[in-house]
């Protein structure tokens, strides 16, 4: 549940540094006094609408726990996670909104130019689940270009086409003036920290990089055509010029500190009432409701201004402090994907191999889903490569080429019809190219090791979809190396297997000797290089089952041509059997 409320006892904000309730250009020219009389009563019913929602709200059931999360000026909010509807809308408020939109619909036949008018139409539309009428509405708008598309735009990112969404708003943004354009895509309320001192250093035109490289890696989903976290942020700045001059459920005049609050965490969909109190039984405190559940798609501030040095910790979806939010429509949650990512080079590019296992998530209950698997330079987010699949299976694997450097990787997966997404993302660095030197590729796992793969084609549709392994069954290992010079060198190899972290308790059985101390999995033996300068593929079985569960990291090690070892390396979690 995400909510918002008055804090009475704080003074009316007139001002913020951040200028987000600054006017888009959305006011029309001063009409003829008969004009003036139809604009004033569509504005009267406006307010009466209001008034009679806030009147008949539902009382508030879900509680604010205390909490004051994020106090902005007047205004405080709290972020409780998970999905909750909020309380229903009574009809009487409903009905009333459908009086309103009639009224509005008349006063837009008689000033069908006015901003005001065509953009409340579209606000209750939307509001009252109606964006293909929404949609109609924004099409036929006759006030200013930039604020028709911005509406069209909202009114399709309601609906979920993000991709003719984006293009409205570019429309828009593309008639705005200079000034109106560097405050709609202005985003230093979305940044902290450094992020935000190196944002603030940049004029208008300097920021165009700075933005794009957030926009990429804020991206909630590339398997999406479109940025849809963009979007929902030009459509909050819709809402933002919508609500600015016109009433709003709240009893409380509007200030900067609420469209601060909006563009952080979105605008509310449901509002409710607390129950009066004994000192203030005549007052109304309206709670507004946010739509759930809403994730943290803006990564560690430090990936922002150094986006080579992420890795999968700097996508916290769930921190209670966020400095922004979003609810996407097609998200009912946002988990772990856990996949298996390795890179193989080839030349001087490197293929990719992203591998992942959704059979065991119950809430993914299709056999079918939609994947993805998006790679770009971290350096250059913005120039993401998306290989996409519509009909992936729910275990199944995903292979791109890149170039030979630092890649920020993202794996995808979505289940549309249960609303379910799981994704993985962080930066895979691989080790650096050297002519001349033995080099070898990422450990693939692979199941049914009983038949090794003689190359990648034969591993990949066995490779696993998580690094988790079972004690009970074997699980192969796959390797590539490069750079092999002399066919008649002999190669050695070790392979270890070592625990990367013991319990307490079972260090202290192992001193008072209550069980036995568990020796490292090892291997080692020597075989010729075979033909140079070409890829040499390799492969063996491991088997866990003398092992008990916990962390274990498997450390390959090539010796060669007399230079020295290199070692690939990968950590596993080794599981007791699972049910079926």
């Amino acid at each position: 549940m995400l909510t918002r409320a008055l804090l009475a006892t704080l003074p009316l904000l007139v001002a913020s540094e951040s200028g987000a309730s600054q006017s888009f250009a959305t006011s029309s020219p001063r009409p003829p006094a008969d004009s003036q009389r139809v604009l004033r009563a569509a504005q009267s019913a406006q307010a009466a609408f209001e008034n009679h929602r806030r009147a008949n709200l539902p009382l508030n059931t879900g509680g604010s726990s205390g909490r004051c999360d994020v106090r902005v000026g007047r205004l405080c909010y709290w972020w409780d996670e998970g999905e909750w509807t909020g309380p229903p809308e009574p009809p009487k408020i409903k009905a009333a909104r459908a009086t309103l939109l009639e009224r509005l619909a008349t006063a837009a036949s008689r000033l069908p130019g006015d901003a005001w008018i065509v953009g409340q139409r579209v606000r209750y539309l939307v509001e009252d689940g109606r964006p293909a009428d929404a949609d109609r509405v924004a099409r036929d708008c006759q006030a200013s270009a930039s604020w028709c598309a911005a509406l069209l735009g909202y009114s399709l990112h309601a609906a979920a086409r993000f991709a003719d969404a984006d293009s409205a708003f570019g429309a828009a943004l593309a008639a705005m003036t200079e000034p109106e354009r560097c405050r709609w895509t202005d985003i230093t309320l979305l940044l902290e920290d450094r992020a935000k001192k190196q944002y603030e250093k940049l004029d208008c035109a300097e920021r165009a990089a700075f933005e794009a490289r957030f926009w990429a890696l804020s991206r909630p989903l590339y398997l999406l055509p479109a940025n849809d976290l963009r979007t929902e942020h030009f459509a909050r700045l819709t809402m933002i010029e919508m609500l600015r001059t016109s009433r709003y459920p709240h009893p409380m005049a509007w200030g900067d500190d609420m469209g601060e609050l909006l563009l952080r965490y979105g605008w509310e969909t449901r509002w409710s009432r607390e129950a009066p109190s004994m000192s203030s039984a005549a007052s109304i405190h309206v709670v507004g409701h946010e739509p759930t559940p809403a994730f943290d798609f803006v990564p560690d501030p430090d990936v922002l201004t150094a986006p080579d040095s992420a890795d999968g910790s700097d996508w916290m979806l769930r921190d209670r402090m966020a400095q922004s939010r979003y609810a996407p429509s097609y998200a009912r949650s946002v988990t772990e994907l856990g996949p298996q990512v390795a890179l193989f080079r080839r030349g001087d590019s490197a293929l990719v191999v992203a591998a992942f296992d959704l059979s065991r998530d119950t809430a993914f209950k299709r056999d079918s889903i939609s994947a993805a698997l998006a790679i770009s330079p971290a350096a250059a987010p913005e120039s993401a490569v998306v290989i996409g699949d519509d009909s992936a299976r729910r275990r199944d694997a995903l292979t791109a080429t890149a170039g030979w450097q630092p890649l920020l990787v993202s794996v995808e997966g979505r289940d549309s019809a249960e609303r379910r997404v799981a994704r993985t993302r962080f930066v895979a660095r691989p080790p650096a190219a050297t002519d001349g030197r033995v080099t070898v590729s990422d450990l693939l796992l692979f199941d049914d090791p009983a038949s090794l793969p003689v190359s990648i084609d034969d591993a990949l549709p066995r490779a696993r979809g998580s690094l988790r392994v079972e004690r009970s069954t074997p699980v192969g290992v796959y390797w590539e190396m490069y750079g092999l010079q002399d066919a008649g060198a002999s190669v050695a190899y070790t392979l270890t297997v070592t625990r990367v972290s013991v319990p307490w308790l079972r260090r202290a059985a192992e001193r008072l000797k209550v069980v036995d101390r568990r020796a490292p999995v090892r291997m080692k033996w020597d075989e010729p290089s075979g033909q140079p300068d070409g890829v040499r593929s390799r492969a063996l079985a491991v088997d866990f089952s003398t092992l008990p569960a916990g962390q274990y990291r498997i450390d390959l090690t090539v010796e060669a041509d007399g230079q020295p070892p290199v070692v690939a390396s990968r950590v596993v979690e080794v599981i007791e059997r699972r049910a079926r």
